[in-house]
């Protein structure tokens, strides 16, 4: 290091400055530091007998807690890296002067101003003030450094140029009021910054009317409250963090790693000048047993972060994603058995339907003039039913039964009781039968045996030849 922090004051800001020097122009190395939101600059030049020189300028702000630490720097290479480190010493931020108005022109007044505040740079920062009112009807406010040089003036000709733009008072004059509000603080702006008043030509002065800032580089840790060490998956939890800081114009945004149920931001201030802004949400543990991670973090003006984080050890997630899954599967099962019953059903009835409402069967296919003029069929086509033989005259007007065919007359009861017959009628090419057990006579007929006549027998020729007689 070339210039190392040395002693230094809390809050202070100390320009640091470390340098390396290298050969290879393409080999220029990257230079870091080990403390995060601090302010640094890099450069290169170019030394005599072709060596190159990267010097950082780092602005440090150191608290009480970094003092007895170490500030390193590194100056990392493509193949290697080099290091250097330096004792921080912070030492506590103690008034200096004291603030007498004895020589000063005009009344002498008493204001309450914290002489010693906090500031986190890049955000703002609300230095609080106020002063007994004694119906003095002062017609302007004036803040400036201790050394010279005004920070805020109604007027913006008189502010000095580094402040233009980004101080203004908060409250009403006429009631006491006085708070400076500085906005986009810069490492730099440490003060002591002193109000006082004007009433026409006339001015006030005030004890106790000086502040000193003490820069943060990096902002307050957000504090969670504390949580159970195993929790069941799909339990309810309700968490808390909180965050202190010195800007109500701009507060911090709270951000959270699951995903919450309600959520409410409460502000509340702490001590005269400090606000704690809360973030309570309530939400509900996932599944998945093991550990996991529940994180807060707090979003301060342009982009300053924060976070805290804390385990929870998460058990039952079998029986919890049992639960979660009967809403869906129970109204799902309902609807696949009424869809089941509703196909069985529906089978049933198909079957019991009646073939008469079956539609008819499709006509048989159109023959060719061949097949239509020939005897002869095709094996794979069933022969057509034989017309019904022609019946003769007598075969018409008798009852006898002829060519398979069963006939009857409806007359009178038989004569002889135990003349009955039990028939099965049947009809070729017909697969109906029809069963008829009524008792029926049986007419006589004459016997063509006693009408047969006696055959002519003719002799051949030559029969008495052979001797035949």
């Amino acid at each position: 290091m070339v210039e190392p922090p040395g002693e230094t004051i809390e809050g202070v800001a100390k320009s640091v400055i470390c340098s390396v020097t290298y050969k290879c122009k393409k080999n220029a190395p990257t230079i870091v530091w080990n403390y995060k939101d601090v302010q640094s600059s890099l450069q290169t030049k170019k030394l005599p007998r072709d060596t190159f020189e990267a010097t950082s300028n780092l602005t440090f702000i150191g608290s009480l807690s970094d003092n007895g630490k170490t500030l390193t720097c590194t100056a990392q290479f493509s193949h290697g890296e080099t290091s250097d480190s330096a004792i921080l010493r912070i030492k506590k931020y103690d008034r200096t002067f004291e603030e007498t108005h004895e020589n000063s022109e005009g009344l002498i007044l008493t204001a309450d101003v914290p002489f010693k505040f906090s500031a986190l740079t890049r955000s703002c920062v609300v230095i609080p003030c106020s002063f007994q009112q004694q119906d003095m009807h002062l017609t302007r406010g004036i803040w400036s450094k201790k050394d010279g040089g005004v920070v805020y003036h109604n007027g913006q000709s008189y502010i000095l140029d580094h402040f233009k733009d980004r101080t203004k008072i908060l409250g009403d004059l006429h009631e006491g009021e006085c708070s400076l509000e500085i906005d986009d603080v810069k490492p730099f702006d440490n003060g002591p910054f002193c109000f006082y008043a004007e009433k026409d030509n006339e001015k006030y002065r005030f004890n106790n009317s000086c502040a000193f800032l003490v820069m943060k580089a990096s902002p307050e840790k957000p504090v969670m409250t504390p949580v159970p060490e195993e929790v069941n998956a799909g339990s309810t939890i309700s968490v808390s963090c909180s965050v202190n800081h010195t800007c109500p114009s701009y507060p911090p945004v709270f951000s959270w790693s699951v995903t919450n149920l309600t959520s409410e931001v409460t502000d509340t201030m702490t001590t005269r000048g400090v606000w704690s802004r809360t973030s309570t949400i309530t939400f509900m543990v996932s599944g998945g047993d093991g550990v996991k991670s529940l994180t807060c973090t707090a979003i301060f003006l342009r982009d300053k972060q924060q976070a805290s984080t804390v385990k929870i050890n998460v058990k039952g997630s079998l029986s919890y994603q049992l639960r979660s899954s009967l809403p869906i599967t129970i109204p799902v099962l309902i609807i696949l058995l009424v869809i089941i019953l509703a196909a069985v059903l529906i089978c049933r009835r198909r079957r019991n339907t009646d073939t008469s409402l079956q539609p008819p069967p499709r006509p048989e296919k159109r023959r060719s003039l061949w097949d239509r003029l020939s005897r002869r069929y095709n094996e794979d086509r069933a022969r057509p039913p034989r017309p019904e033989k022609r019946r003769s005259i007598w075969s018409r007007i008798s009852s006898r039964a002829e060519d398979g065919r069963v006939g009857w007359k409806k007359g009178r009861e038989p004569r002889h009781p135990d003349n009955s017959a039990n028939l099965s009628v049947g009809y070729l090419n017909n697969t109906n039968t029809v069963n008829y057990e009524a008792q029926i006579s049986k007419p006589h007929f004459p016997s063509p045996k006693n009408n047969r006549r006696t055959p002519h027998y003719v002799k051949p020729e030559g029969y008495e030849m052979y001797g035949n007689a």
